[in-house]
């Protein structure tokens, strides 16, 4: 899946891209060879992703509902998300949830930040920060464009410091197309003949 997000990003067999979905995830094709880095599943990884946006969401509102934490919006758009009175209910409503029920939450994180909230803003200046950290990585190996792409993104960009967001591209392609791209250059490979081992 990343491959061919990556091939559809940039309409080339070459390039990076940063995607923040459900889960996260940083890939890069360089010379022929491919590298990524995050993509290690939340609750153990995928930081700046949909899923990490909504369990940390849950995690702080429940925190401030205890007075362990700055008040937020957050529990409020959360019993209003699961049609509940109460922090125990929210807590009820998640028993099972998994990375997709809580990537479902992160759009509420960026509608509290964009109205201020300043725990949502915390967490996402955390995000911006792993973002950051991503492209920096993607640089030393194959300092080409990086395509940021995924459900999360459109949301995260405008948080992103100036310099970040003139350096990230919009992809290209939808997916569909790198799957495509991908399918044409196996056949093309399959269907070359094979190399002799002699030389004259």
């Amino acid at each position: 899946d990343l491959h061919i997000a990556c091939l559809a990003a940039h309409e080339a067999t070459e390039g990076s891209v940063i995607v923040l979905g459900t889960g996260s995830c940083a890939y890069a094709l360089h010379d022929g060879e491919s590298i990524s880095w995050g993509g290690h599943g939340c609750p153990a990884g995928d930081k700046a992703s949909g899923a990490w946006f909504g369990l940390r969401a849950v995690q702080q509102a429940l925190l401030a509902s205890d007075g362990l934490a700055p008040a937020s919006i957050l529990l409020d758009k959360l019993q209003r998300h699961f049609y509940v009175d109460s922090a125990i209910e929210v807590v009820e409503a998640i028993v099972g949830a998994g990375q997709s029920d809580y990537a479902a939450l992160a759009p509420l994180v960026f509608d509290c930040a964009e109205s201020g909230d300043e725990v949502a803003l915390a967490l996402v200046a955390e995000a911006c920060v792993y973002v950051q950290q991503l492209y920096e990585k993607i640089q030393q190996r194959s300092p080409r464009e990086v395509a940021l792409v995924g459900s999360v993104a459109a949301r995260i960009k405008p948080f992103l410091n100036s310099e970040l967001k003139r350096s990230l591209i919009k992809a290209k392609q939808e997916p569909a197309y790198g799957a495509l791209l991908f399918a044409h250059h196996s056949i093309a490979q399959l269907a070359a003949p094979p190399r002799s081992r002699f030389t004259d």
